[in-house]
């Protein structure tokens, strides 16, 4: 912004505020004198065209005063009664005609009929008879033959087709003017250009008469305004012509009362002449005072005001740049007596007080400078303190996560060869005690690994270190595969454990499908150990709230246990703590449970609530808002979910560790899943593997010596060292299990992340991503005499055994429960009556029928199904290489089915029985 003084803008604000005025005034005045010279000349023109006007007038009535003469004469009357003869050559003669200068005379009795008429033919000259336009006028346009007195004599202008005429009527009577009326006489007199000359020569304007139907002249350029004069005669229109004259223009009625004439009056601009000339002197004469004005003014303003302000801010600046010497308090010095004066007096005295008030003030900025000294030295010591506490809070925060990672880590290694070495243990031929102790060492292995699961969950959240997924995922399917986990130890308990939906269930939602089922299995899982006797029940309740563009899910948890106590449900979701000491000492836990649950409700945007009644049971109830999810993202459940592990073909895998213990586990847990890994005892071991072999795989472990797991991934990312293997598929495996060291993993290069202890399903899944399953070859050349045999097996299956439970148990660690199921879903998905319809009384694509098999394969080695497994091995191949003639096949395949189908039923049946006739425990 232009900084201005204040003299400048007052004496910019005078000249420009003096010459706006005057240029307004005289603009105004300008505008005003022009309007009232305007309206005056045009009023002046409009009272010219009534003049005219009332000069034409004055002409019609000039030939009125002449019929009357006529028409009010004894010898007129006698001439229409007949009496005398010689009228009109004695009276009426051309030259009387021309003289009076009449276009037309005639003689109408009272009948109508024309008594005598004579009219003008050319210069003098007089011819009997009227034009006929002149009869059409009298006989049907007008009334002039009904006037009976000469007060009723009509007289007008008439507005022919080739001429204007003056007409005028009379009665005829007697000298004395009275009747009866004897006829009418009529008279018309032309108007010519003669006539107009002389009438405007007699009123001194000049004018026009036209027809109205004729066009207006091209030189009237711009309608002005419309006049009514006060007379009663027509509105007056005023047009503009050119810069020196005007034209008023008025309609004038003919003699049968139309307006179908015009007269029009030209004049002049003399007076809107004048009157600018007298605007422009005086706007001059203005101009000159207004100078005059402002400059006296400006010297007075200058004079008694800006220069003794000016003084002001001198002596002020002089003041500021503390150039007085004096002692004293300064003062401003100015003349006058007047406001600019006492402005000065006060001004000085608020110089006085400014001088009191800074000694004052630096007497107390003095004191305060030294208490505040004392103060910055106490804050910085504060400030050493507070970083020190905070220094000691975060390293204490850091050694507890430290800590933690430490101890899960120790943890995990020995719980890895514990639960490995037990794992393989319960696939191999025991008898009834050795295998009920190394199933307690499995509970107990699996209880420590929660233990230790829930410290890890527990940190991560208070951490802030939790990371949620978001996935698509089916909700019941979720629900219905927990209970499933869970059914094993509600039917040794002898629970009823069921579940209830409220609303449309089967819905795919998204969300944290692996925290949402860690949520419900503590739930649930507490409500089984809590519960004795009595039931179970889950109900899932989903309702679409349009509002939130969300499924509503309430899922809530009832058993018939031991109950809560009202003093102990406010503090049940604190870490560490339970109803009372009793519980823990009786049931086992650590507390944390519910209280994971409830942070990790929380941190998904839900709430969980508990009632309880100590003996009546208790009720756990949490609610999540969950975003409706695609279901084409969601695997399909196919029969695959029924045996966990599908035969894989041999992979070249290379497991990495620096004890030799893990890679014992790992060698005999991939046994279970028929592999046979390289091991590598180091990251150095390793490496030097890695040079000469290519590996589908690495499982590496991360803390070893000399070497860890992700510098020797980075080596192998780098390709240098190991380029046969530089994309092969990393899969990190250590004991430890925060979210942090699993993102240096993936950052570093690595494809996956697996825990210890190792779990062979885990494993398993990892295996599987890779997409290599066991494909059978087809023979290159001419079948041999074992193909031949091949032929006809009705040999291999009779040494084959229908069903080796026995086997099939070892393979699945001798877990009961698992073969069960899997036993369930071949009769659920694979009995020979589905078969028949869908493979042999109609005729599938290859792929689908070669899918079946490979499903059917894989199921019938779990459940040790022999004969069946060589038969579907059989066909597989057949099938693969593009035999057609598969169709006997087919039908043994479906009567083996139907034996293993018999087998299974009776199995299934009887391992019922046999669990509902177990008496239930005495308490």
């Amino acid at each position: 912004m232009i900084r201005i003084s204040i003299r400048k803008f007052t004496l910019l604000g005078l000249c420009l505020g003096t010459v706006l005025f005057f240029a307004l005034y005289i603009a105004i005045n300008s505008y005003l004198l022009k309007k009232t010279f305007t309206n005056f000349e045009n009023n002046s023109l409009a009272n010219d065209v009534v003049r005219m006007s009332n000069a034409l007038d004055e002409e019609i009535h000039k030939l009125d005063e002449l019929i009357l003469d006529w028409a009010i004469w004894d010898d007129s009357a006698l001439f229409m009664q007949g009496k005398m003869k010689n009228y009109t050559k004695s009276n009426l003669n051309d030259r009387t005609l021309d003289s009076l200068h009449l276009s037309f005379i005639m003689f109408v009795d009272n009948r109508g009929r024309i008594v005598w008429s004579r009219s003008e033919s050319g210069e003098e000259n007089y011819v009997d008879g009227v034009p006929q336009p002149v009869k059409q006028l009298i006989f049907d346009k007008t009334s002039i033959l009904g006037g009976a007195t000469q007060e009723t004599r009509i007289h007008g202008i008439a507005n022919l087709p080739q001429q204007l005429l003056i007409i005028a009527s009379c009665p005829i009577l007697d000298s004395e003017a009275k009747g009866p009326k004897q006829g009418t006489l009529i008279m018309g007199r032309q108007i010519t250009a003669a006539t107009l000359e002389k009438v405007s020569e007699r009123v001194r304007l000049k004018f026009d008469l036209e027809r109205k139907t004729d066009p207006l002249p091209d030189t009237m350029r711009a309608y002005i305004r419309t006049i009514s004069p006060e007379a009663g005669n027509a509105a007056i229109d005023i047009y503009d012509i050119d810069e020196n004259s005007l034209i008023g223009v008025m309609a004038f009625q003919d003699i049968t009362g139309e307006a179908s004439l015009r007269l029009m009056v030209f004049g002049d601009k003399d007076i809107v002449h004048r009157g600018a000339a007298v605007t422009l002197h005086s706007s001059i004469l203005l101009a000159i005072g207004g100078a005059i004005l402002i400059g006296s003014i400006l010297f007075l303003v200058e004079r008694r005001i800006l220069r003794r302000i000016i003084s002001i801010k001198k002596q002020i600046t002089q003041i500021n740049s503390g150039s007085n010497a004096s002692s004293s308090p300064p003062r401003i010095l100015v003349s006058g007596d007047d406001e600019i004066n006492t402005l000065a007096q006060d001004i000085n005295a608020y110089i006085r007080e400014i001088d009191n008030y800074r000694t004052n003030l630096e007497t107390i900025i003095f004191e305060r400078t030294n208490d505040l000294q004392q103060k910055i030295l106490e804050n910085e010591q504060y400030q050493k303190e507070l970083k020190l506490a905070k220094d000691l809070a975060e390293e204490a925060n850091k050694t507890k996560t430290d800590f933690l990672a430490k101890v899960t880590h120790e943890i995990r290694t020995p719980l890895n060869s514990i639960k490995g070495m037990n794992d393989y243990l319960l696939s191999t031929s025991l008898n009834d005690d050795q295998r009920e102790c190394l199933s307690i060492i499995k509970e107990s292995s699996n209880h420590l690994l929660t233990i230790v699961n829930d410290l890890l969950d527990l940190s991560k959240i208070e951490a802030g270190q939790l990371v949620f997924e978001h996935i698509d995922f089916a909700l019941k399917q979720l629900i219905e595969s927990t209970i499933r986990i869970l059914q094993p130890l509600a039917n040794q308990k002898k629970l009823d454990l069921h579940v209830a939906y409220e609303g449309d269930a089967d819905i795919v939602v998204r969300g944290d499908p692996s925290r949402i089922r860690q949520v419900l299995f503590n739930l649930a899982n507490n409500a089984l150990k809590f519960t004795q006797t009595g039931t179970v029940g889950i109900v899932a309740s989903v309702a679409w709230q349009e509002s939130l563009d969300a499924y509503a899910i309430t899922i809530s948890i009832k058993d018939t246990g031991i109950g809560i106590a009202a003093e102990a449900l406010q503090r049940i979701f604190q870490p560490f703590v339970q109803s009372d000491n009793s519980t823990s000492r009786k049931f086992g836990g650590t507390g944390l449970g519910l209280s994971i649950c409830n942070q990790l409700i929380a941190l998904m945007g839900g709430t969980i609530a508990v009632s309880s009644r100590p003996g009546q049971g208790s009720t756990f109830t949490f609610t999540l808002q969950l975003q409706r999810g695609d279901a084409n993202r969601v695997p399909a459940r196919g029969a695959a979910g029924f045996f966990p592990y599908t035969p894989l073909d041999r992979l070249t895998i290379l497991v990495v560790d620096d004890n030799e213990l893990n890679l014992g586990v790992a060698k005999r847990v991939f046994s279970l899943l028929n592999q046979e890994p390289v091991l590598a005892l180091g990251g150095r071991q390793a490496l030097d593997l890695l040079k000469t072999a290519v590996f589908d795989i690495v499982f590496l472990d991360i803390e070893m010596p000399e070497i860890n797991g992700l510098e020797v991934t980075r080596i192998i990312r780098s390709g240098k060292a190991t380029p046969l293997n530089q994309d092969t598929h990393i899969v990190a495996m250590t004991a430890y299990s925060l979210d942090t060291i699993r993102e240096q993993c993936l950052q570093q290069g690595m494809n996956d992340f697996i825990t210890k202890p190792l779990d062979p399903d885990v494993i398993f899944a990892k295996l599987l991503s890779l997409g290599r399953t066991a494909m059978p070859a087809c023979p290159d050349g001419p079948a041999d005499d074992s193909a031949r045999q091949d032929a006809d097996p009705a040999s291999l299956l009779r040494s084959l055994a229908v069903l080796n439970v026995e086997s099939a148990l070892r393979k699945l660690g001798a877990d009961k429960e698992l073969y069960l199921d899997l036993c369930r879903g071949f009769l659920e998905k694979f009995n020979g009556e589905r078969f028949d319809v869908l493979y042999l009384t109609h005729h599938p694509e290859p792929r689908d029928l070669s899918l079946h098999i490979h499903s059917l394969k894989g199921i019938s080695l779990q459940i040790g199904a022999d004969r069946l497994s060589f038969l579907t091995q059989r066909l597989e191949k057949k099938i693969a290489c593009g035999e057609s003639d598969i169709h006997r096949d087919l039908l043994l395949l479906k009567d083996q089915i139907a034996v293993v189908e018999t087998r299974l039923r009776e199995l299934v049946r009887e391992e019922e029985e046999e669990g509902r006739a177990q008496p239930l425990p005495q308490e």
